[in-house]
């Protein structure tokens, strides 16, 4: 992923030529997330061979200079650190390792070094709110605020990242706009122009695509473009789709009286990273060189092969506190086939600190535009983020299923609900969702009235299709100031409202909904805004049908008949008579069902089997009808229809 460097000079070489192989780990692990500490070996190991270009040939010192070993920081502690060579040499480790072979008889030479690392969940954590742009960067750090020759600055780059971040006033916010933007458009792609050579930053943004280095390159040129110092990290992390340990690179910005906080583009990890990340180099720019060497002969060259890094977990441990809390809620909890629907994330942080999460959906029928959300919570905030689920339509006749929703956070909290898909319910198309969902989003960035408390209960929680529901809502002033020219909202039906200091008013709405969802009312003025949410649930008025199979039936057979029943949504105590046949019952029931009844043919009536079903919605109204079901009864004997004409002048 890195480039060969050029020649420094007619006796010296920089090289960074990073190759991948296959690593052992003790465990296998979805992901570290929510894993407190993990315990690795990290191998950092490279060769080289010598070749003779003339006969009196003769290599007086080689040095090599390895930038490439394992770091302390605060999330990673260096437990042992060896170097080795073959031919033994001299080894120093100053900034850097370096291996130094005095007059060298040999033609290939290997070096590295082999390290125990103990890597810990820990993310810095960002209490006070740092002013963005900032004045308090230290003159120490500007060395990082300015292009390199990967990292690049053009105007298309200054322009976007000025885009996003206009008008933000909080560093952290802004930073991780910057990196939500690069995750969000950049494609990571592993292509032939990207694997094997590192690509500008400029490059990057006019062809969308790239690798770790390369979202990792754009990020920290967009950032340093609005005066935001950052730097590139190399090292390995374990990613889930090799399994394994893998060559990576990611970023540090420098947060003012906090230090250096990580963000990997790539994982969409803003503000922390996983304990798999382990750091083996820090630089300005990416495309500097992992190893370098320096060598004195006559008629020499050097040929260097690849730089390897093995990494194996020799132990995981521990699990994080999972920081937030998180609830979801589909806002329409039953529907039809082919339908999207919105589902509401809310995320909470009860901390007194800002709380980067990651929201994914672990669990459901399918998210179109995508089932992964990020979000950046201030000190004791709630956010409410909007996903959509889409049901699909491979579902069979008459039934009624139930989708399992399941999403967790990136620190593991965890929430569930249901979404009821049955084949009477109403359509959501995906426009309508995206529809409700930009509305919601929209709401949802406004600034939130304080003063206000807003209170709303519908008159009963469950009503069937069409049904008129009463939503009734107290608006109170709570603060020191009136409250004039603000509206109250419920979907389009908006009533004004003007409230005095500690009053109180009530408004009362009538709606009518073909499904159930969360009712969303506001309160506000155009810039602040509240909100109250009544959950209701919609029942389909139950129809139930009953039949009979075959339709046809010869006097002289004893054959299975099939009695089936379906019915459009749940019911419950059902109880269905067949006269002369037999009676059958049901405790709850939706969608459809098969009875088999064994008759003779001898033994039904000529005009058809009289039915009689009562049944109960779930909100307890009682249901019942009667109908005739017709049969056939066939090769009926004269004798026999003789007997029921008697039979019937006396009935």
């Amino acid at each position: 992923m890195h480039p060969l460097a050029k020649a420094l000079a007619a006796i010296s070489l920089s090289l960074l030529f990073l190759s991948i192989f296959p690593n052992i780990f003790a465990q296998e692990v979805n992901n570290y997330n929510a894993v407190l500490r993990i315990t690795a070996q990290v191998n950092v190991s490279g060769s080289l061979n010598i070749q003779k270009e003339s006969e009196d040939a003769f290599l007086e010192e080689l040095q090599v200079n390895l930038q490439y070993y394992p770091l302390n920081d605060d999330q990673h502690q260096v437990t042992s650190i060896l170097g080795h060579s073959s031919p033994p040499s001299s080894i120093i480790k100053n900034n850097n390792f370096v291996f130094t072979w005095k007059k060298p008889r040999v033609d290939k030479f290997t070096y590295g070094i082999s390290s125990n690392i103990t890597s810990i969940n820990n993310f810095p954590k960002i209490k006070e709110r740092i002013f963005f742009p900032s004045k308090e960067i230290e003159e120490q750090f500007l060395l990082y605020d300015h292009e390199t020759e990967f990292i690049d600055i053009t105007g298309d780059i200054r322009a976007i990242a000025n885009d996003i971040v206009t008008g933000e006033t909080d560093y952290y916010t802004a930073v991780h706009n910057l990196a939500q933007w690069v995750t969000n458009n950049i494609e990571y792609n592993l292509s032939t122009l990207t694997a094997e050579t590192v690509q500008k930053s400029s490059w990057v943004l006019a062809n969308r695509i790239g690798v770790c280095d390369e979202l990792t390159n754009l990020f920290i040129s967009m950032a340093r473009s609005v005066g935001i110092p950052a730097r590139f990290v190399s090292g390995v992390v374990y990613t889930n789709l090799n399994n394994d340990f893998g060559s990576h690179g990611w970023a540090e910005v420098y947060f003012p009286g906090y230090g250096w906080v990580p963000f990997d583009v790539t994982f969409a990890q803003y503000g922390w990273v996983d304990p798999s990340h382990i750091r083996l180099a820090q630089t300005a720019d990416s495309g500097e060189p992992a190893v370098s060497y320096s060598w004195r002969s006559r008629g020499i060259s050097i040929e260097p092969e690849p730089i390897s890094i093995t990494t194996k977990v020799l132990e995981a441990s521990g699990t994080i506190e999972p920081y937030a809390t998180l609830r979801i809620t589909p806002l329409a909890t039953e529907v039809g086939l082919d339908s999207f629907v919105p589902i509401e994330a809310i995320a909470s942080n009860p901390y007194q600190f800002y709380l980067p999460l990651q929201i994914s959906f672990t669990k459901g029928p399918g998210f179109p535009d995508g089932f992964s959300r990020s979000v950046l919570l201030r000190p004791e905030e709630t956010k409410r983020l909007y996903f959509i689920a889409s049901t699909g339509n491979k579902f069979e006749d008459g039934f009624i299923y139930t989708s399992k929703l399941s999403a967790e956070t990136s620190f593991g909290s965890t929430a569930e609900s249901e979404l009821v898909i049955r084949q009477d319910a109403n359509t959501i198309s995906l426009e309508e969702a995206r529809e409700m969902v930009d509305a919601l989003a929209e709401k949802e960035n406004k600034l939130f009235l304080r003063n206000i408390d807003l209170s709303c209960l519908s008159d009963r929680p469950t009503y069937y299709v069409r049904e008129t529901i009463n939503v009734n809502c107290r608006v109170t002033n709570e603060g020191n100031t009136e409250i004039q020219n603000g509206k109250v909202c419920l979907f389009d039906e908006c009533k004004p409202i003007s409230l005095n200091i500690a009053d109180e008013k009530n408004i009362t709405f009538q709606t009518s909904l073909d499904d159930g969802r969360r009712l969303s009312i506001r309160v506000g003025n155009g810039e602040t805004i509240r909100y109250a949410y009544v959950d209701v649930s919609i029942v389909s008025i139950p129809q139930v049908n009953i039949s009979l199979q075959p339709e046809s039936v010869s006097y002289y057979e004893s054959l299975p008949l099939i009695l089936n029943i379906t019915s459009n949504t749940k019911v419950k105590n059902v109880q269905i008579t067949l006269e002369d046949v037999g009676t059958f019952e049901l405790r709850e029931f939706g969608g459809s069902k098969q009875y088999e009844i064994l008759v003779n043919g001898k033994d039904l009536p000529r005009d058809g089997i009289r039915a009689y079903a009562t049944y109960e919605d779930v909100l307890g109204k009682q249901y019942n009808f009667e109908e005739n079901i017709p049969i056939v009864v066939t090769d009926v004997p004269r004798y026999a229809r003789a007997l029921r004409a008697v039979r019937s002048l006396f009935t």
